[in-house]
């Protein structure tokens, strides 16, 4: 049964990203009632071909420049009258029939004004390496770190609008400070123990840098919420988590929680960040047996001890994911590359 509930989706553009059509085909393969909402710093003739392409319609639509991220993610919301926000980035996606999911949520738990789940990270090949280290189910930790994946997290326009909205004022923590303002205003959080977008993590990214300002916003924030030694730690950690993530030549893999295989394992969306259809798609491995399956379509399956290459007809289309049950033994799965 399709969802009644709309969902208004900001999109604020700063700078075209190769990713950014497979942003759009996300969008394209949910299956509820969407407002998009385009901002757009400047006009970038690359950006306006994967617009014209998309086979999306837009609520609303604006070039020219603006106050920063957050501001043209309110101006998005303020075009919009769906009940549920949310906001994507140029290369961050929601894996296919995320948002059926999150709208159920809502509708079933009419108390629940924020929901949020997992994401899987890539990198700038587009290659998959497991989930988000951040996210974490428990509410209550939200005051020390930001627990949530942003292109994961949907609210209730009404919850938003009770405490004045996103921050307009602030360049790197919107986010944390948006979740944080909902809890500290006793609104309920609902954590769906699954995969509902992707994040592309690469040198470039917003939250990559330790910029001054960016320091001073993380600053602010925990000392409003934590004592002076508990600042400290945590302004030292995300530091030290920046450098390791961003600035090591370690693979992303180290800094990412494995997807693992499993007897009982669950669900795992799989989505193709390419510009272009994708019809093969390689897995590395531990070596071990291990056993793929798709609740629906067949595909071909080709298994070494430590690498196996799935083929579908027809192709993955950019932006779509591909539901996967993978079955081992505890079997760590390194990373996942269309091909």
């Amino acid at each position: 049964m399709t969802s009644e509930i709309s969902i208004a989706i900001s999109l604020p553009i700063h700078q075209w990203t190769p990713q950014f059509k497979a942003v759009l085909g996300s969008l394209r393969a949910q299956s509820v009632k969407l407002q998009i909402a385009v901002m757009m710093t400047h006009d970038d003739p690359r950006i306006q071909a994967d617009l014209d392409s998309s086979g999306l319609s837009f609520h609303y639509s604006r070039i020219g420049p603006d106050a920063g991220q957050a501001a043209a993610i309110a101006e998005g919301w303020a075009h919009t009258d769906s009940p549920i926000l949310g906001w994507l980035n140029t290369d961050d996606a929601l894996m296919s029939g995320a948002l059926t999911d999150v709208s159920k949520v809502f509708e079933d738990h009419t108390n629940v004004d924020l929901v949020y789940g997992h994401s899987t990270i890539s990198d700038e090949t587009n290659t998959i390496w497991g989930y988000h280290p951040a996210v974490l189910a428990s509410q209550r930790l939200i005051s020390r770190t930001n627990i949530i994946s942003q292109p994961s997290c949907f609210c209730r326009r009404s919850a938003v609008e009770a405490i004045g909205g996103i921050n307009t004022k602030l360049q790197y923590t919107m986010d944390w400070d948006l979740w944080l303002r909902l809890s500290e205003n006793e609104n309920k959080f609902k954590f769906l123990d699954q995969i509902l977008s992707n994040v592309t993590w690469t040198q470039n990214t917003k939250t990559a840098g330790l910029s001054k300002q960016r320091l001073i916003e993380v600053l602010k924030i925990l000392r409003r919420t934590q004592s002076v030694y508990k600042t400290s730690v945590g302004l030292s950690a995300l530091i030290r988590n920046n450098l390791s993530i961003y600035k090591s030549n370690k693979p992303i893999d180290t800094n990412c929680r494995q997807l693992i295989a499993s007897a009982s394992s669950a669900k795992t969306p799989i989505i193709n960040m390419n510009a272009e259809s994708k019809r093969h798609l390689q897995i590395e491995h531990e070596i071990a047996d291990i056993v793929f399956k798709r609740s629906r379509d067949a595909f071909q399956v080709e298994t070494k001890p430590s690498e196996s290459i799935l083929s579908f007809d027809p192709p993955i289309t950019s932006g779509a994911s591909v539901d996967l049950n993978i079955l081992g033994k505890n079997t760590r799965l390194k990373r996942f590359s269309w091909i």
